[in-house]
């Protein structure tokens, strides 16, 4: 039987070609794009073009004479076209069709979209969750028919009134780049560390963050005493003594602990030795997973509901 290793080995040759593959029907894509107002098309007063071998079928087509009426076109040699919303016949925009006989991209997308299963049941749901649109109503009366209505939960859709908002979404206003920093950080050492968000977090001004953090291996629940409060910022990263108990905010650092300027740095002086090598055999599937779903939920801007 091949060996974990050798697996995951072939699985990074094998999403190393794939992003390869990507990165170079993007670069051909743009080479010929750069000479399309050299071959335009007498006819359409466009550029259009296909080329194609055994395995793959690339369509590319430039919008230089930005006609409003123009509503679709068809690669007609091949069977493959495209519809253009008004807006985007007057914009200046390239469409490119690729069709392949190999799945280069589901392992590199960074998202995926499952595909909607409508059952009778689901439409159901949806009828009932109409409403008389003729009809006014209060504020405070919308909030409690909504609220009230279970196909809301069974859909996973939460809505709110505008003026009620604040009662039940909070979210702190953050630096962009010491947020986005800390999600990449944190999905580096997702393996060897716990983290969880800290009310503290909305005290500290915009230009830091706080969040808790502990070792821990096991999908167990962490105990109370184990968290440790960190405040990462753009320049320096420390832990705190203060914890998530705590009576005020305190940005004092805690007495056996140096500063850093990354938090993975301030991380790896209290890890343990298996907790090291755990961040250093993380698979690159798993940092990546992680990240992805930091950077679409961010945590430390949007906390959970009151």
């Amino acid at each position: 039987a091949t060996s974990p290793q050798k697996i995951q080995t072939y699985q990074e040759s094998l999403r190393s070609l794939q992003e390869l593959i990507y990165f170079k029907h993007n670069l051909t894509s743009e080479e010929i794009l750069k000479s399309a107002n050299k071959n335009i098309d007498i006819k359409t007063r466009n550029f259009q073009t296909v080329i194609k071998d055994e395995n793959i079928t690339m369509c590319l087509w430039a919008n230089l004479c930005k006609n409003p009426s123009l509503k679709l076109f068809n690669f007609e040699e091949v069977g493959l076209g495209f519809k253009l919303s008004k807006p985007l016949a007057k914009s200046d925009i390239a469409v490119r069709v690729i069709h392949t006989r190999y799945d280069h991209l589901s392992m590199i997308s960074r998202i995926t979209h499952p595909r909607a299963h409508t059952t009778s049941r689901r439409s159901s749901e949806s009828t009932s969750l109409l409403m008389n649109t003729q009809k006014t109503m209060s504020a405070a009366a919308t909030r409690t028919h909504l609220q009230s209505m279970p196909p809301t939960t069974h859909a996973g859709v939460n809505i709110f009134v505008d003026e009620y908002t604040e009662n039940y979404v909070s979210s702190c206003n953050k630096d962009p780049l010491t947020e986005h920093a800390a999600y990449d950080q944190m999905a580096l050492f997702a393996s060897a560390c716990a983290f969880s968000r800290s009310k503290w977090n909305a005290k500290c001004g915009a230009e830091h963050v706080v969040l808790q953090v502990c070792e821990h291996h096991d999908p167990s629940p962490v105990p109370k005493s184990s968290w440790s409060l960190y405040l990462l910022g753009a320049q320096t990263s420390k832990k705190l003594e203060m914890t998530e108990d705590s009576d005020a905010f305190s940005s004092e650092h805690h007495p056996n602990s140096e500063f850093h300027s990354t938090f993975i740095h301030l991380l790896q002086d209290s890890l343990s030795p298996d907790g090291l090598d755990r961040t250093k055999t993380s698979y690159c599937m798993f940092i990546d997973t992680i990240q992805s779903l930091l950077h679409s939920t961010r945590p430390l801007v949007y906390s959970e509901t009151i």
